[in-house]
């Protein structure tokens, strides 16, 4: 299948203009878009970790999102919609995570006192975040039949705000080493 007819529906995911019922619930296209989610998310973690930690990181990650929505799924009693669910979510990482990929490797480097191309960097990023968890809630708010975008977003933060937690819990030694702590 052509990589860019099976990037569309996630694009429409992406610009809020469809739900995760949309795609199909298939396993085999859950796997697809895992590997890509994971190898997505080990290349924008390779400069701030190293390979082992970027594997670690990818790897707890990717679990928790799917440990996260099959919560919350089981929490709205609506388990059977986890597959098209996790399948958006992977996909809609991976979507995004495409372009903040050369934005990680624009900040990696960057030192205590970032110049012009840096800031701009990282108001893209901040902007590509607030994306992501648009796009996130949206997938949620589907997901979970709920009445507007914010509940679902607020979803999407507390996934975000615990994948960091997990990351940090897991991989302080790396956090530190990469100075993003000081």
């Amino acid at each position: 299948m052509n990589p860019f007819e099976l990037a569309k529906p996630f694009w429409r995911l992406c610009l809020l203009r469809q739900g995760p019922q949309d795609l199909p619930a298939s396993g085999s296209l859950l796997v697809l878009v895992l590997a890509v989610y994971f190898g997505v998310s080990v290349a924008i973690a390779l400069p701030m970790y190293g390979s082992s930690l970027a594997l670690t990181q990818a790897l707890a990650e990717t679990m928790l999102l799917g440990l996260f929505t099959r919560v919350i799924l089981a929490i709205a009693r609506r388990p059977n919609r986890w597959v098209q669910t996790f399948t958006a979510l992977a996909g809609v990482g991976a979507l995004l995570g495409l372009f903040v990929l050369p934005l990680v490797h624009v900040l990696a480097p960057a030192g205590d006192e970032p110049g012009t191309l840096e800031g701009l960097a990282s108001l893209v990023y901040l902007g590509l975040i607030g994306w992501l968890l648009a796009a996130y809630g949206h997938v949620f708010r589907h997901a979970l039949s709920l009445r507007g975008l914010a509940p679902g977003v607020l979803l999407a933060l507390a996934y975000v705000f615990l994948s960091a937690i997990v990351v940090e819990l897991l991989l302080p030694a790396g956090i530190a080493q990469s100075g993003l702590v000081q």
